[in-house]
Order: structure tokens, then C-alpha cells, then sequence
């Protein structure tokens, strides 16, 4: 039987405790942004974007089992200039003798962030470690490099956290933040997130759709 306390994100709690990556909106690769501190907001688009990653179903499936999964739009906005990145939203998730269901979160909410550098993640060994605590288990990480389910770099489990596609996504993602923050440390970065509301998608074959 399953360990019914069994929490794949226990480390959170203990003492030590065509690939597109990024699209810019108003900002252009040599646009002059201030170093004033400010606030940041970030939001996340309530349906996919058109394109996809490959996951495989967190925490006993392994990547040899993988799935397409949706890409959403997460935009990074300090007021005045706005970048947007690709993450996964929703993900497969596999617990023996529970079975097979969808992670993520799909209402309407607004989260603080937090980060936490000590955070590794637990189903690659090639991710860029680190992540953005949005609340309880749910987290802001690195994700998969392409959308290639052949490369190892490119696979990735989730449990629902949102996942920053593309090569070097989610060290782009953090200087961003930075930058837009006017800060030169993340745990300076003073954000927020907001989840418009979504349709969880559902699995069908090796595939997430939306009912």
C-alpha cells in the first residue's frame, strides 16, 4: 500500500530545507531598464499556447512513459516592461496503487513568491536547480529544454508545479525577474503571481487535452 504521507516535496520542509524558450513582448534585447527596485507581477495565461512539452508522471512512473503536455504563457511585468515564457501548467502524476491523475492548479488565485535556492529537483539530474515557492507543494523550476521526448534534457516528471521550458529557461527566467526587479539577487525579487482561471486538461492516450 501506498505511504498516505508519503510528499515528494519534503525537502521544502526540512533544516535544510521549432523550440520557442522566450518571447519578448515590449522589451528589446538592448532596451535600458532601471535599476529602481519594483514589484513585480506575473501572469498566467489560462489556456495553452499551441505548443507542448514531454513529461512523464510524477513520482513512480519513470521517462521511458512520457506524455505531451500543454505550454502556457507566463508573462514577467514590472508596470513598464513585460517578457512572457513558456511553462507547463498541468502534468501527469502516477502513484501505485492510486493511479493516474492531473496535477496543477486551475482557479483564479494569487500567490507571493518565495525563493528557496537549497530546492533540487527530484525526477532529472540535468535541470538547473533552485525554485519559486507559490504555495504549499506548488513551485516555479526549471523545466524541459525542447519539446524533443528523445533527449534526456528534455523530459522531465511534474506534480504539478510550473515547469520554465526552453535551453537555460529557467536561469533566463531568473535574471529576468532581476532585471525587471531592479534587484541583483533573487531573494530580493519582490513579485507576485496570478493563475487566471483554467480548464484542467485531461489524459487521453499519451496525450493531456482539453475536455
Amino acid at each position: 500500500m501506498p505511504n498516505p504521507d508519503y510528499d515528494p516535496f519534503a525537502v521544502l520542509y526540512g533544516s535544510n530545507a521549432t523550440n520557442t524558450n522566450a518571447t519578448r513582448n515590449s522589451v528589446t534585447t538592448n532596451a535600458r531598464i532601471s535599476r529602481v527596485k519594483r514589484k513585480l507581477t506575473l501572469t498566467l495565461d489560462g489556456t495553452p499556447n499551441g505548443n507542448h512539452a514531454y513529461t512523464w508522471a510524477y513520482p513512480d512512473a519513470n521517462y521511458h512513459n512520457h506524455y505531451k503536455t500543454p505550454l502556457y504563457t507566463l508573462r514577467i511585468s514590472n508596470g513598464e516592461h513585460t517578457r512572457a515564457f513558456q511553462v507547463i501548467r498541468f502534468g501527469p502524476r502516477f502513484i501505485r496503487g492510486e493511479g493516474y491523475s492531473v496535477a496543477g492548479l486551475a482557479d483564479h488565485q494569487t500567490h507571493s513568491l518565495t525563493w528557496y535556492p537549497e530546492y533540487k529537483l527530484h525526477s532529472t539530474d540535468s535541470a538547473e536547480n533552485g525554485a519559486w515557492i507559490v504555495y504549499g507543494n506548488f513551485l516555479i523550476h526549471d523545466g524541459p529544454n525542447t519539446n524533443d521526448p528523445n533527449r534526456a534534457d528534455s523530459m522531465i516528471g511534474t506534480a504539478g508545479c510550473l515547469e520554465v521550458f526552453g535551453h537555460d529557461g529557467f536561469s533566463r527566467f531568473n535574471k529576468v525577474l532581476r532585471e525587471l526587479g531592479g534587484v541583483t539577487s533573487n531573494k530580493d525579487v519582490d513579485a507576485k503571481i496570478i493563475y487566471l482561471k483554467a480548464v484542467r486538461p485531461i489524459i487521453k492516450g499519451a496525450t493531456l487535452i482539453i475536455p
